[in-house]
Order: C-alpha cells, then sequence, then structure tokens
C-alpha cells in the first residue's frame, strides 16, 4: 500500500489539518503545557471530525450548485473556509463558551491557574510583592504591564515603580523608570489594589 498517495493526502488534509489547527488555536488561547500531537491525536480527529460535520454545508452548497465546476474560486474559498477558518472559530467559541458563567458552574476550569486567570482580565491595579525576607515592592499593573502564564515561571512587569509607606500606601511614583521586572519564585504574597 502506498503511503503518499492522493486519498490518503485528501484523508489528512480532512480528518488532521483542521483539529491541529482547532488544538493549536484553542492552546494559544489557553494556556497549556505544550502539546504533544502523538497523544493529541485522538483530540485532533474529534475536532476534525466535528469540523467537518459543523462547516460540511458550505461545501456541500458548493456541489449542489455545480459551483466546484463554474467557479473554481468560490470553490477554492469554501474549502478555505472549511479547513483554516472553521477550526479557528470552532476553537475559539469553545474557549468562549469553557469561560462562560453557565459552564464554570458545571464544570471544572482546567485551564491554567489562579495567576493566569486573574491576569487574563487585564484590570489595571497597583501591586505589592512582599518576598519571603519581607522585602516589597510596589508599582502600578497597568496597559503596558505583562505577566507570564503556565507553564512558564511566574514573572511579572510593572509598568511603573512606587514607593511604599506604611501599611502598603502607595506614596508617590519613582522617576526616571520604565518599570521593573519581578521573578516571583520567593514570594511570600502578592496583593492587588484597586
Amino acid at each position: 500500500m502506498e503511503l503518499f498517495n492522493l486519498e490518503n493526502i485528501g484523508l489528512f488534509i480532512c480528518f488532521f489539518l483542521p483539529g491541529f489547527i482547532a488544538v493549536k488555536t484553542f492552546h494559544l488561547l489557553v494556556p497549556t503545557d505544550r502539546i504533544d500531537v502523538t497523544n493529541s491525536v485522538l483530540e485532533i480527529i474529534g475536532f476534525s471530525c466535528l469540523n467537518l460535520f459543523l462547516f460540511s454545508w458550505i461545501i456541500l452548497i458548493n456541489i449542489h450548485f455545480g459551483w466546484i465546476y463554474m467557479y473554481n474560486f468560490y470553490f477554492i474559498i469554501s474549502v478555505f473556509v472549511v479547513l483554516f477558518i472553521g477550526p479557528i472559530l470552532l476553537a475559539y467559541s469553545y474557549f468562549k463558551i469553557s469561560r462562560s458563567k453557565y459552564f464554570s458552574k458545571i464544570a471544572i476550569d482546567k485551564s491554567g491557574t489562579p495567576w493566569d486567570n486573574f491576569f487574563e482580565l487585564r484590570k489595571n491595579c497597583f501591586v505589592v510583592v512582599t518576598y519571603n525576607n519581607n522585602t516589597q515592592v510596589g508599582g502600578y499593573y497597568g496597559t503596558l504591564s505583562r505577566a507570564s502564564v503556565y507553564p512558564k515561571p511566574h514573572q511579572l512587569y510593572l509598568e511603573q515603580v512606587w514607593i511604599l509607606g506604611e501599611k502598603n500606601s502607595f506614596i508617590k511614583r519613582k522617576s526616571q523608570t520604565f518599570g521593573c521586572i519581578l521573578n516571583l519564585t520567593e514570594v511570600k504574597i502578592i496583593e492587588f489594589y484597586r
């Protein structure tokens, strides 16, 4: 049996490629470990089958109206939508549904960590980081700030560094800084303020 014949390539494109794109897109949206394709084959094929089920009507319309023969451009666009755009929409829809309030009531959120979930909200806030040796760093987490995501070690870029007073009060912004990058491996507590 020849492995690289036209039929096998067609099956690969239909039953592997859309699922692979959907899984990769989902993993771009949700912080996860790096995917191992050999362990995700069933997930990839499942996403491909679901994608074909949901979007095959586009190809069927082309066949029904004869566009496959008369208007090759429409057919090519339709195949592109089914094989590439459809899986991206499928992954994004699954991501949005899994983050919905209703879904969170009936399922456990296995995407990332509380760290990832908090910083995904992109809320501007003041931050006080207290290290194990009781050293404190205060700053402002704004639109230019960044936080690492799972599985990377926790790091935080604060766009503004502030001088702290008693009881974690923010006295004034340090001048002439571009912010700071904090390595958070030896942290006792991180506090967020409005």
